[in-house]
């Protein structure tokens, strides 16, 4: 839910640094969108807590600010340009935070930035039997979560706290790049 993911940005927020960058330019989600799929919700509530957003062409821009408190890519629907890809793994590597919504079935160019940091994207949509159609749509395709690992981004979700999301890809926390990093999975 939107609730839950700026529960996590919130505990992403470092120090002095108070903007968040909007990944822009490759049919990314639009947070001044106010429909169902839209991004408007959280777009308040980041700026409610502080946060001032900005559009981040990474295709035009050789580097992500300095000033980033974070990087949010919301679901691009075709692939960052190389050289995207490498100001995003260039940012990682002097210590960035990254929140990446990915779509099933849709190539981000963030895949290969992401399995160096110990991700593995499988193709796919993740199913949950559980759940039936909703809105005559397909059943199972858009998966509840139920149980949450002990961890600070899902601490404030208490054991009755559920998350749904509208279709899901897998990622799969599948090796530590460095002895000392950890890696969890959170839902």
């Amino acid at each position: 839910s939107e609730g839950a993911l700026l529960e996590g940005l919130l505990r992403l927020r470092g120090g002095a640094r108070r903007t968040i960058y909007l990944a822009a330019g490759e049919g990314e989600g639009d947070p001044a969108a106010t429909e169902a799929q839209g991004y408007s919700g959280l777009a308040a509530q980041l700026r409610s807590e502080g946060y001032d957003l900005r559009d981040l062409v990474l295709a035009a821009q050789p580097a992500v600010p300095e000033d980033a408190a974070a990087l949010l890519v919301l679901g691009p629907q075709r692939a960052l340009l190389p050289a995207a890809a490498a100001a995003v793994e260039a940012w990682l590597e002097r210590g960035g935070r990254l929140v990446a919504l990915l779509e099933p079935d849709v190539v981000s160019g963030l895949e290969e930035v992401l399995a160096r940091h110990g991700f593995e994207l499988p193709a796919g949509t993740v199913i949950d039997p559980d759940v039936g159609a909703i809105e005559g749509g397909v059943a199972g395709i858009n998966p509840v979560i139920r149980a949450f690992a002990n961890h600070p981004v899902t601490r404030q979700l208490g054991p009755r706290a559920m998350a749904f999301f509208v279709r899901a890809r897998p990622v799969i926390a599948a090796h530590k790049p460095h002895p000392d990093d950890t890696l969890q999975g959170l839902a």
